[in-house]
């Protein structure tokens, strides 16, 4: 395993080299090895803002209000995601006609779905739209929205360059349409139900960012597969990966002993929301200190993970602290 680390060192130093023969950009001065950061973001107390984060920089990247969107559409694929974080849920009515769908007054609790915490394509709640011919199906899905209304929605269609969907209140017999066009700099395009239906951005390029704090379902399956809204973080999708490291203390953690290669993951939730818990004696949250986290990013980058607060100096929630290091 090290010997292929090292081929790996090796061929990393080759392309680094070989791009040195290309114009120079403008350098970004790393910490000395082994040295650590602290960071602090603000979601509000809330937990209303996603906060996108890039190591290397030790920056936000951006921030978004958590509400700013209700689909995503990925770029370079075909799969849709609800915004779990928004408290919403769908239910595929497996209808065709939108003026035959008007309520949901005879669905009930298990009726409706939400994404996989994972963020995997394969675990959608809206699962597969098309069939096996690339066509869409046509079928009319019924969203259950924060504040308990009820919208419908038709994924029409799909080609290289854009979606088209159909939207519309629950009670509307016609919907209207909206072509959503892709961007390959982006890992998602995005819809919302917002006045009267846009195109928003929460999220910044997928090539400078790491880490999403923000909120989401996560589906307890010891408890009828019941779906709680958290406060974690989440990987960039864009080839990024981590793995969980409680054995070791944080200081301990370097490249030679780090997580093997197969104890990384692509699961988007590796890190999550478990790093604190909530004490129900003192009603606050409590920092697991022992958990630490080395995420491999799109940079072929190593970074030890550590957290340390959920508050800020005037005890508000919302504000995590961290620290972290490079050690690849």
């Amino acid at each position: 395993m090290r010997l292929e680390r090292s081929r790996l060192l090796a061929v990393l130093l080759f392309i680094m080299f070989a791009a040195s023969c290309q114009k120079a950009e403008k350098p970004v001065v790393l910490p000395p090895a082994g040295a650590s950061r602290m960071s602090s973001v603000t979601m509000g107390e809330d937990y209303e803002y996603q906060i996108f984060f890039d190591f290397e920089s030790g920056q936000m990247v951006k921030s978004s209000r958590v509400h700013s969107w209700d689909l995503a559409f990925e770029s370079m694929g075909d799969h849709v995601f609800i915004n779990g974080g928004r408290n919403t849920f769908i239910y595929n009515t497996q209808r065709t006609n939108p003026a035959s769908v008007l309520d949901a007054d005879n669905l009930v609790t298990k009726d409706w779905k939400v994404d996989a915490s994972c963020g995997l394509p394969d675990s959608t709640a809206i699962g597969d739209w098309m069939n096996a011919s690339g066509q869409s199906k046509g079928e009319v899905y019924i969203m259950k929205m924060y504040d308990e209304s009820f919208r419908k929605i038709v994924i029409l269609g799909a080609d290289a360059q854009s979606y088209r969907l159909a939207y519309g209140d629950i009670s509307a017999t016609v919907l209207d349409t909206i072509t959503i066009s892709r961007d390959p700099l982006y890992n998602f395009v995005y819809f919302s139900f917002d006045n009267g239906g846009y195109i928003p951005t929460p999220e910044p390029p997928k090539d400078t960012w790491d880490i999403v704090f923000t909120r989401y379902h996560y589906v307890y399956h010891d408890m009828e597969n019941y779906p709680y809204l958290v406060c974690g973080v989440l990987l960039n999708p864009f080839n990024t990966l981590a793995a969980a490291d409680s054995l070791k203390t944080f200081d301990s953690i370097t490249y030679d002993n780090m997580p093997d290669a197969s104890a990384f993951s692509n699961h988007r939730d590796v890190i999550g929301f478990d790093w604190k818990k909530y004490n129900f004696t003192t009603l606050n949250y409590e920092i697991s200190g022992q958990k630490n986290y080395v995420v491999r990013t799109r940079k072929f980058q190593a970074w030890k993970v550590n957290f340390i607060d959920f508050y800020d100096n005037n005890g508000v929630k919302g504000n995590p602290t961290f620290k972290y290091s490079r050690i690849q």
